[in-house]
């Protein structure tokens, strides 16, 4: 800085840094009243979103053929391309029932026979039915199930 043996230098010199310190906070307190008017949006994470995530996730491994079938009962424009396909089954809820139905088809293909024929308990003539035929007949079940509750 100024040594002493000049004290109007000092003078300009301390006003100067004044001047200086009064901008910033001038600027310091225009960026908070600005974030205090208009806030940065954020995204709050709900258990709806995470549950579109899984489900985007097992979308996002099918073909476009697959997501078609699985609007097929849907009216839908066929020119979308996959990501628009996605975005369309995860917005249509009877879309989202054929894809739970795929779903648990999916997931009755991957059990056992015995597995599947234990789910069948109390239905005669299963012991002889191909695993296509027993998935087929617990597909049906939850359906009357599922029309019975409603």
């Amino acid at each position: 800085m100024v040594d002493g043996s000049n004290p109007q230098g000092t003078t300009h010199e301390i006003i100067l840094q004044h001047f200086l310190l009064g901008i910033i906070l001038f600027f310091e307190a225009l960026i908070l009243i600005l974030n205090i008017i208009i806030p940065s949006p954020k995204r709050f994470k709900t258990s709806l979103d995470n549950q579109n995530n899984k489900k985007q996730l097992f979308l996002s491994e099918k073909s476009d053929a697959e997501l078609r079938a699985v609007l097929k009962n849907v009216d839908a424009i066929s020119t979308l391309n996959k990501a628009q396909l996605t975005n369309l089954i995860l917005s249509n809820q009877k879309a989202l029932e054929n894809l739970k139905l795929e779903e648990r088809k999916k997931y009755l293909t991957g059990m056992t026979n015995q597995e599947i024929r234990s789910l069948l308990k109390g239905v005669t003539g299963v012991s002889r039915l191909r695993k296509s035929e027993l998935v087929e007949m617990v597909m049906n079940q939850d359906r009357i199930k599922k029309s019975n509750v409603q």
